[in-house]
C-alpha cells in the first residue's frame, strides 16, 4: 500500500497509522475521527475522548488520539498511555450480556490478564465495548472510570480502532460499593438467623396468626418428637394437654393485639408431658403477621426446683429435729432410769407392775422414734461397713412381718450385685417404709415388685432426668399396683408426717418416707416417683445408690 499524506489541519498528530501504508478507507475514517475528536474535546465536556487502535495479532495496542486529559492523568505523552493506562488498573467491571446496565461484574486483575483476549474477541463481534476501571493515580489514589467504545474493523488493513470516551464514575461506583456491601451484610445477617434459627437450643416455631404452624427448627423437632413436615400445618394448641389448650388461645389472641407473652406450661411429648417455658411474640414481615414461639424444656430445672425444696425443708427439720431429740432423750432417760430402779422394788401389786410394764415398753418405741429423727437431724446414727444389697432387702422383708395373702411379692435382684459401702440398718427400715406405704396403698390386693439393677451415668448425658452425677449406681425400683399418687401430691410425698390417708386410718409414725429420703441422701443417693406407664396403675418409688 502506498504511504498515507498526514491530512490534518495542524502537527498535533502523534499516532502510527498515517504515518505507515493503509487503505485510503483507513486513511479518510482515521482523518475525520480525529478531526471530530479534537473539536469534542476542545469543548473540555465532562468525558474524555479517545481513539484506541490494534492489529489481528493483538499483542500491542496503542493511541491514535486522547484527550490531554487523559494523558495528563498518568503524566504519560500518547505513545506511552496505553501501558501507563493498562498498569494503572486495579480492578475491572464488565458488563455481563444477559443483565441490565446497572449490574456490572467484578474481575480481578489476574482474572482480567487471563480473560482479556476473549473479552476483546466479544468486543469485536459485537461491535461495541463497556467496561468500567478503577484506576489508581500518581498521588495514589483512586478514580472510577467508565469506558464506552465503538469498535470498527478495517479487514484490509487487518487493524481495528476503539472510539469511545472516558467517563468520570467515582461517585456512582461508591455508592454502588456501598450497596453491594449493605447487600453482603443483608445476606451474611439473614445467614446468621437461619443459623441461629436451626442451632438454636431453644425450639423455635413460626406460626400463622390463627395458630397453625409454619415452619420449626430442629430442636422442636426433638421437643415434640414429630417431625417438620408432621409439624406442618398443625394447630399449635395440638401440642398442649387439652387442660392448657384453652389458655394457649387466650395467649394466641393476646399476642395478636401486640402483646409479647411469657408463661409455663405443659407440652405433650411421647405419651406424656413436659414442663415449657414460652416466650411468644408477634413478628412483621414484608408478607404477613407471624407469631414467634421460643420455647424452653425445664422438666430438669423444676425437678431441680423441687428438689432445693426438700432439702430447704429437710435443713430446717434437721435444726428443729436435733434439738428435739436432745431433749426428748433427757427426758427418757430419766424416765427408763426411774422405770429400771422401780423394777427392782419387790411386792408391787399386780397391776402395778403391768402398767410399769406397759410405761416401759412406749418408751421404748419412743426412743426408736427419737432415733429416726436423728437420721432426719442428719446425725448419721448408722455404722457405715461394706456389704450387699441383698441382704438390706431381706431385712426389710423381716421388719414388715408376714406379707398379707392378697399380695404377690415379685423380685427381679440379679444374684451378684457389687458391695459397697452402707448403713445396713438405715438402708433396711428406708426400704421397709416404702414397701410399708405400698402394701398399705393395696388394701384388696395386688403385686409388688422390687427391681434391682446396675446404671452407669455418663457425663454426657445432660438430658438425664434422674440428676445424678456421673458414675456406677444400683437402681432399685418398688412398684405396687395399688392406688397411686395424684400428681398434685407428689412433691409432698416426703414430707414428715404428710399421709393422704385419713387421720384416724394412719399407721407408724408418720415418719416412713421422710426417713427414707434422709437415709438415701445420707448415702449420696436419689429417690423419686417414676411415672407410670399408660394404662397402668400404682406407685413406683425409685432409689439410686452411687456404688462408690
Amino acid at each position: 500500500m502506498p504511504s498515507c499524506p498526514v491530512s490534518l489541519k495542524d502537527n498535533s498528530y502523534d499516532g502510527r497509522i498515517l504515518n505507515e501504508p493503509c487503505s485510503a478507507e483507513l486513511q479518510k475514517r482515521l482523518v475525520n475521527l480525529l478531526t471530530t475528536s479534537s473539536i469534542m474535546t476542545s469543548m473540555n465536556l465532562p468525558v474524555l475522548h479517545y481513539i484506541a487502535a490494534w492489529k489481528d495479532n493483538r499483542t500491542d495496542i496503542w493511541y491514535e488520539f486522547a484527550d490531554p486529559r487523559f494523558c495528563g492523568l498518568f503524566t504519560s505523552r500518547l505513545h506511552l498511555l496505553a501501558p501507563a493506562f493498562r498498569k494503572a488498573i486495579v480492578e475491572q467491571k464488565v458488563y455481563p450480556s444477559d443483565c441490565d446496565a446497572l449490574r456490572v461484574e467484578m474481575l480481578e486483575p489476574q482474572a482480567l490478564n487471563k480473560d482479556r483476549s476473549i473479552l476483546r474477541n466479544k468486543n469485536i463481534e459485537d461491535g461495541i465495548s463497556e467496561a468500567i476501571y478503577k484506576v489508581k493515580l500518581q498521588d495514589t489514589s483512586h478514580i472510577w472510570l467508565k469506558d464506552q467504545a465503538r469498535l470498527e474493523y478495517f479487514p484490509g488493513d487487518k487493524i481495528t480502532l476503539s472510539v469511545g470516551v472516558l467517563t468520570p464514575v467515582s461517585r456512582e461506583m461508591a455508592m454502588e460499593e456501598a450497596l453491594r456491601r449493605t447487600e453482603k451484610a443483608l445476606s451474611q445477617s439473614e445467614k446468621q438467623f437461619r443459623d441461629l434459627f436451626a442451632q438454636s437450643n431453644d425450639a423455635i416455631l413460626l406460626l400463622n396468626p390463627e395458630g397453625r404452624i409454619l415452619k420449626v427448627n430442629k430442636k422442636a423437632e426433638e421437643l415434640t418428637g414429630l417431625s417438620q413436615e408432621m409439624l406442618a400445618g398443625k394447630p399449635a394448641c395440638d401440642l398442649f394437654p387439652k387442660t392448657e389448650q384453652a389458655q394457649i388461645r387466650k395467649v394466641r389472641d393476646d399476642i395478636s393485639s401486640g402483646r409479647s407473652i411469657r408463661l409455663e406450661t405443659l407440652m405433650l411429648k411421647d405419651d406424656g408431658t413436659l414442663s415449657v417455658d414460652i416466650n411468644a411474640r408477634q413478628v412483621i414481615n414484608t408478607d404477613n403477621p407471624m407469631i414467634q414461639a421460643v420455647v424452653r424444656d425445664i422438666s430438669i430445672h423444676k425437678r431441680i426446683e423441687v428438689e432445693r425444696s426438700k432439702i430447704e425443708k429437710f435443713d430446717m427439720l434437721k435444726t428443729l429435729a436435733g434439738g428435739l431429740v436432745h431433749d426428748m432423750n433427757n427426758m427418757l432417760s430419766v424416765i427408763m432410769g426411774n422405770l429400771s430402779l422401780a423394777s427392782f422394788e419387790n411386792d408391787l401389786p399386780q397391776g402395778v407392775a403391768t402398767l410399769l410394764s406397759r410405761i416401759e415398753n412406749a418408751t421404748a418405741n419412743l426412743k426408736n422414734i427419737t432415733r429416726k429423727m436423728l437420721v432426719l437431724a442428719d446425725a448419721d446414727t448408722g455404722m457405715r461397713i461394706p456389704g450387699q444389697l441383698h441382704a438390706c432387702i431381706h431385712k426389710a422383708l423381716d421388719m414388715l412381718g408376714a406379707i398379707p395373702p392378697q399380695v404377690r411379692l415379685h423380685m427381679d435382684i440379679p444374684v451378684i450385685l457389687p458391695a459397697f459401702t452402707m448403713d445396713k440398718k438405715g438402708l433396711s427400715e428406708a426400704f421397709a417404709s416404702i414397701m410399708e406405704n405400698s402394701l398399705d396403698a393395696m388394701p384388696k390386693g395386688g403385686v409388688l415388685s422390687i427391681k434391682v439393677k446396675g446404671l452407669r451415668i455418663e457425663a454426657c448425658d445432660d438430658d438425664e432426668p434422674l440428676l445424678l452425677n456421673p458414675g456406677d449406681y444400683l437402681a432399685v425400683h418398688f412398684t405396687d399396683t395399688g392406688s397411686g399418687i395424684m400428681e398434685k401430691d407428689l412433691p409432698r410425698i416426703f414430707d414428715p408426717y404428710f399421709s393422704t390417708k385419713n387421720r384416724d386410718a394412719r399407721k407408724g409414725t408418720g415418719l416412713g418416707l421422710s426417713l427414707a429420703y434422709a437415709v438415701i441422701k445420707q448415702h449420696g443417693g436419689q429417690i423419686m416417683p417414676l411415672p407410670q406407664e399408660e394404662g397402668q396403675q400404682g406407685t413406683t418409688i425409685a432409689i439410686y445408690l452411687p456404688l462408690s
